[in-house]
């Protein structure tokens, strides 16, 4: 039987030859997307000004009335909160008084009560 014998010769590169030769970058086909600026303070409220009389004045959401709302919460926050604390603390002593009152309405009634038992 016939040996055939096949030589395979192979190329070793080191790793700067291999640099210097082939381009290991990343390629694409298609353009990348344009990257839109950000949507600023600035243009919201020109947007806003633009869209002012074609907003609904009341409803839910995208309203004057829920812009308003909205606004509120943070807008004279601390002015909200400082009128708010004494009418709290009102509460928690009318709170107290109803209770004080209630405590002595029962013990009236079983004074009252026990007076009638020994009649």
């Amino acid at each position: 039987m016939a040996e055939n014998r096949v030589a395979i010769k192979r190329t070793v590169w080191n790793r700067e030859q291999l640099n210097r030769t082939v381009d290991r970058e990343f390629k694409t086909f298609t353009q990348p997307a344009p990257v839109e600026a950000p949507f600023t303070v600035e243009d919201f409220f020109a947007k806003y000004e633009e869209l002012f009389y074609e907003i609904p004045i009341n409803g839910v959401e995208g309203t004057h009335e829920y812009l308003v709302k909205r606004s509120t919460e943070l807008y004279k926050l601390s002015d909200n909160t400082d009128a708010i604390l004494p009418l709290l603390e009102e509460i928690t002593n009318l709170r107290a008084q109803i209770l004080n009152n209630e405590i002595e309405i029962t013990a009236l009634q079983e004074q009252v009560a026990k007076k009638n038992v020994n009649n």
